[in-house]
């Protein structure tokens, strides 16, 4: 068991794509392509490459739609007073922008009202109502993005003699409102697409009150929205968001054009839309308040425009910082909880910041893989909580097995919303969990899938140019991932930055792996490995394809034989922490069962191949590699090397740890007893010093070796030793490692590890006999 590299669809039939990509002139690999996502009809894939306005649904299909049209248009004959009452993110701010664009429009007087997310939440508030009902005394309130869940709220804007339509698009609850609801998820409701996000609803009905032309106009904000709120680009949306982006282009909004031009974006795509313009609206009330945004998108005058963009770029920054603190915060968090056990990470922390709340956890659920839920502290003795889900768990329906120990709750199938009273926090965890044990440990294995297996023959500009076609890009429309094997690669660090790898097959083809130089092991082992990977132009040379990696799996696990044997000796560097070792000695024959089954939570250490290969033999366990963690889950897998300070292994969500051969030195154990909980085991075999020389002469020799590299900045140990050697070519791994733990041992050599730095600390001579490592060696 390891990652998952699935293929996208089933069966393909060859003879259809081919008739279909000569009939449309188009690439036989990009129809292929489309038939792994399911287009498997001509129709279907011309309706889908080649956006037309006809293709538009009749708005008419969407319950609730025409009840609600008679109202508006009553209030318009009328010239009543309406309240478009919003949402703070991105979505319900343009839903509020487009009805109140279009109403005002109409010759209305409207009154906008976007809630304050730390102060009224999500939803309607009936304070707020209360407030807005004795100010502005509305004939009318729209909702945009909410409602849907607030029977009682719209119950008490009813009693107060105002009308009220609500206009959603998240799930249904037990109880709708008793108003007119426009909502395309509701039950006998006809329309042909139910995934429109808020503001696509709201399209819809300007869609069904002004007609087709009018709607147009207001297409822009609805492709913003339809992005940023991360609904499928399939369909009416991928429709919405391909006029919406040549709208854009027109530059008709005032406001997201001067952003558009603050930010440098000549041409709009759905990528710059959702990683540049959605983070900043959004931002405007993670950090502050969210009507600055609306008013961004509707003011005429380009001085307040630009105004209010300084401010959010601002609100921007600060966001970043306090989602990174916030991040660290939970991860320091996690040690505390039971991750091996616990099926989901359950966060609550009473001055967390309300705003960034949904994108810690979803930074938390990318990270670890399974559900998370974040609650923080709202007032009068209740937490406001906001989860994030991964395929195949639905937390909107996590939340109805859930639903007697909440205050309410409401959102989506991988995104949802609740409020909890802090007294039942306890409970919601063993419910959430209780409900979780029921879900194969199989689905918290990362998979990733791809569309099309390709030979390095395949690969050309043409192919690259016909991917393009898949944009707008985004949520269940990603970019197109292909699939290749290959047996031999070269491998280099890039040039400008050591930390992103270069790999090159043997017929030339060039891609590049960010971030990942401590996994490039993966690249270098014997035979098979599979590469997934985007495929793009080259920025220098359009004529050269270039493809950027996501995933590597390999058949055999590369291990350097060269730096292996010196391994046991680098562990004679960690210091002892005054702490005894605290450790179980077991015999060979208990291995498998000290590990058990568990998906989470065993942590096996290996310090050479043959007890690798006798443990993956005997043993099953979920992954294997070398030195470096290539991720913060707390997987069970064997790591060959581990290198223990390594960030990205998380020491404290383990709660069992195996050495396969005792370390010479206790020290090491006493340092991870110091980082986590976990029992650790010791299987009785022991390490033998061999060829390693304890001659003053031999340390001599090798502190003038140490002195050539002294201030230099390395990866590790290793590429320190490589570097030694092209020097002194008869020097000896194992050897060094002794020494320079010795060395730094007797205070003349200080060695920082991130980056891997020597440093002679200069000193009298030392007398060696002192030293406990060479004592141990002896």
């Amino acid at each position: 068991m390891s990652i998952n590299i699935v293929k996208n669809g089933s069966y393909i039939d060859y003879s259809k794509v081919n008739k279909i990509a000569t009939e449309l002139n188009i690439n036989n690999k990009l129809v292929e392509l489309l038939f792994s996502r399911g287009l498997t009809d001509i129709d279907q894939i011309k309706k889908f490459l080649y956006p037309n306005k006809e293709n538009f649904y009749d708005p008419f299909l969407m319950k609730g739609m025409k009840e609600a049209v008679e109202r508006i248009k009553l209030a318009i004959e009328n010239n009543e007073r309406v309240v478009v009452y919003g949402d703070y993110d991105a979505d319900g701010v343009c839903a509020t922008a487009i009805l109140a664009l279009y109403l005002s429009s109409c010759g209305l007087d409207v009154y906008a009202h976007i809630p304050n997310r730390v102060g009224e939440g999500y939803g309607l508030n009936e304070e707020s109502l209360g407030n807005i009902i004795e100010k502005v005394f509305p004939d009318l309130i729209i909702t945009c993005d909410c409602g849907i869940s607030c029977y009682n709220e719209v119950n008490f804007v009813l009693d107060l003699g105002v009308d009220i339509i609500v206009t959603d698009h998240h799930e249904i609850g037990d109880k709708i409102p008793e108003c007119v609801v426009v909502n395309p998820k509701q039950e006998d409701c006809n329309y042909p697409y139910n995934m429109l996000c808020g503001a696509g609803v709201a399209l819809k009905m300007v869609h069904a009150l002004g007609g087709e032309s009018v709607m147009e106009d207001y297409l822009d904000l609805a492709c913003v929205a339809t992005i940023a709120d991360l609904v499928p680009l399939l369909d009416e949306n991928r429709l919405i968001v391909q006029l919406g982006l040549k709208q854009l282009a027109k530059g008709r909004n005032i406001g997201l054009r001067e952003l558009f031009a603050n930010l440098e974006i000549k041409v709009p795509t759905s990528s710059e839309i959702a990683y540049k313009i959605a983070p900043r609206i959004n931002a405007a009330g993670r950090v502050g308040d969210a009507f600055r945004a609306f008013r961004m998108l509707t003011e005429k005058d380009i001085d307040e425009v630009r105004s209010i963009i300084n401010e959010i770029n601002q609100d921007n920054v600060k966001r970043k910082e306090l989602c990174d603190e916030m991040y660290e915060e939970a991860v320091g968090d996690l040690a505390m909880e039971d991750m091996v056990n616990s099926k989901a990470i359950i966060l609550s922390h009473p001055t967390w910041e309300k705003g960034i709340t949904g994108i810690v956890a979803a930074r938390l659920t990318n990270d670890y893989n399974r559900p998370t839920f974040i609650m923080v502290n709202s007032g009068d003795g209740a937490y406001k909580g906001t989860c994030r889900s991964i395929d195949g768990i639905n937390v909107h329906e996590l939340l109805s097995h859930c639903s007697d120990c909440l205050i309410e709750f409401g959102g989506h199938n991988q995104a949802a919303g609740f409020s909890i009273y802090e007294k039942n926090i306890p409970l919601f965890k063993a419910k959430v969990n209780d409900y979780l044990k029921n879900i194969d440990d199989s689905i918290y294995i990362p998979t990733i899938k791809y569309d099309l297996d390709l030979e390095d023959s395949d690969i050309t500009v043409g192919l690259v140019k016909a991917f393009e076609m898949i944009e707008p890009v985004g949520n269940n429309n990603s970019r197109p991932l292909v699939r290749m094997v290959q047996k031999s690669l070269t491998v280099a660090p890039c040039k400008n930055n050591s930390n992103h790898i270069s790999i090159t097959t043997k017929s030339g083809f060039q891609m590049f792996a960010f971030s990942y130089a401590k996994q490039s092991y993966q690249l270098l082992s014997d035979g098979e490995k599979e590469l997934v990977f985007e495929l793009q132009s080259s920025t220098y040379n359009t004529r050269t394809p270039k493809g950027v990696l996501k995933v590597c799996k390999s058949k055999n696990i590369y291990i350097n034989k060269t730096y292996l044997p010196a391994y046991r000796y680098e562990l004679l560097s960690y210091k002892n922490n005054q702490n005894e070792a605290k450790y179980d000695l077991i015999k060979e024959e208990q291995i498998c069962n000290v590990i058990g089954s568990s998906v989470f939570g065993s942590l096996v250490v290996a310090d050479c191949v043959e007890d690798y290969r006798d443990f993956i033999s005997n043993c099953n366990i979920g992954f294997s590699e070398y030195i470096y963690s290539s991720n913060k889950n707390n997987y069970s897998k064997v790591i060959i090397a581990p290198d223990f300070r390594d960030e990205a292994l998380s020491l404290p969500l383990y709660d069992t740890i195996l050495f396969l051969r005792k370390p010479f030195s206790n020290n090491v154990i006493s340092y991870i007893n110091s980082k986590t909980r976990a029992r650790i085991y010791v299987v009785d075999r022991s390490n033998s010093a061999d060829n390693i020389s304890l001659d003053r002469s031999v340390f001599a020799e090798y502190y003038e070796a140490v002195r050539c590299v002294a201030g230099v900045d390395f990866t590790n140990f290793f590429t320190c030793y490589k570097k030694i050697r092209s020097t002194m070519p008869g020097i000896n791994i194992q050897q060094l490692a002794v020494c320079v733990a010795i060395f730094e041992e007797m205070g003349i050599l200080k060695v920082n590890r991130m980056p891997y730095r020597l440093q002679i600390i200069p000193t009298a001579k030392v007398d060696l006999s002192l030293s406990k490592i060479c004592k141990l060696l002896s």
